[in-house]
C-alpha cells in the first residue's frame, strides 16, 4: 500500500521541488519509475526519472499582479514567459516593451506566451482573436513597461525564474 501511495503521488505531482531550494520548483512533464528493490518488507529503494521544463521557477512568480492601464513590472530574474489576463469588452491592445498584440476581448481573454495560445476562462480557444508575436511579450530582466488599452483591466502572472 505504501508503494501504491508513492506511485500515485509521483504520477499526480505537477511540480518538483527540493529541500535546499524551497522557494523554487520545476514543472514536471513526465515521470518514469522503476520497480521496488526490497531488502525487507518495510523498506525498499527504486529509481525515478523526471523530465522537466528546463527552467527553475520562483514560487512568487505564480502570483497574479494587477496592473494599472500603464505601468512598470520589474523582473529581477531571467527572461520569463508570462500569462496576461485581460478583462473588458471590444478591441484591445496589449503593449509590452513597445511590442503590441491586439485582441478582440469578449469579457475575458488569457494570453499565454509559453503555450503561444489565447483562450477564455471557460477554456474556449481564441487564437484567431489575437494578432501579434507571443515571443515579443516575454518579460525581460529589469524593468518592463506594460500597458493595455483604456477600459480594460490587466493581470500578469510572470512565471519568473532561471534557465536550468
Amino acid at each position: 500500500p505504501i508503494m501504491r501511495d508513492l506511485k500515485e503521488w509521483l504520477l499526480g505531482q505537477g511540480n518538483l521541488s527540493f529541500t535546499e531550494t524551497p522557494d523554487s520548483y520545476y514543472e514536471v512533464l513526465w515521470v518514469n519509475h522503476g520497480d521496488v528493490d526490497r531488502e525487507i518488507r518495510k523498506y525498499g529503494k527504486f529509481t525515478v526519472t523526471f523530465i522537466c521544463i528546463p527552467y527553475e521557477f520562483e514560487i512568487t512568480g505564480k502570483e497574479s499582479y494587477a496592473l494599472p492601464s500603464s505601468g512598470i513590472l520589474n523582473n529581477s530574474f531571467q527572461e520569463s514567459m508570462p500569462v496576461y489576463k485581460i478583462t473588458g469588452e471590444g478591441m484591445c491592445t496589449l503593449t509590452v516593451n513597445g511590442n503590441e498584440m491586439t485582441a478582440n476581448v469578449g469579457q475575458n481573454l488569457t494570453i499565454d506566451t509559453r503555450r503561444m495560445s489565447a483562450y477564455r476562462t471557460d477554456g474556449k480557444v481564441m487564437n484567431t482573436s489575437v494578432t501579434g508575436d507571443y515571443d515579443k511579450l516575454h518579460l525581460l530582466h529589469g524593468q518592463n513597461e506594460i500597458s493595455v488599452s483604456s477600459g480594460f483591466q490587466l493581470e500578469v502572472i510572470p512565471y519568473w525564474g532561471w534557465k536550468a
